[in-house]
């Protein structure tokens, strides 16, 4: 029963994360792909797998939340600029997202998977 409710909460604050994002942008059909916020977490992740294989397990999620947070802050540093400009927030967004899914590319094809 507990873990329902938690359900329930986690995709509540998604829901109003993602108001959050479309309103920002003006953009009703905006997700966290298009400002490149779910790329960094996956690149963040595959380099402590791959660069720290004997780091312990509980530091892959920390790394994601963490590259989550430094993406979306370097995100907003980098449209600092155009203050008002939604559209350069997106080009950056998904620059950035390309970079870091092309980054995670060649982790993974290059490197040596130990943890499992």
């Amino acid at each position: 029963m507990l873990s329902f409710f938690s359900a329930v909460l986690l995709r509540m604050g998604l829901a109003v994360s993602g108001a959050i994002l479309q309103s920002l942008i003006r953009n009703p059909l905006a997700t966290p792909g298009i400002i490149g916020v779910n790329a960094r977490p996956s690149l963040a992740a595959v380099v402590v797998i791959v660069l720290l294989p004997n780091a312990p397990l509980f530091a892959i999620p920390i790394s994601a939340f963490g590259g989550a947070i430094a993406i979306s802050i370097l995100i907003y540093l980098l449209a600092w600029e155009k203050r008002n400009s939604t559209m350069y927030l997106v080009l950056i967004g998904i620059g950035l997202n390309t970079i870091a899914s092309a980054l995670t590319t060649v982790m993974v094809t290059f490197g040596e998977l130990q943890h499992f």
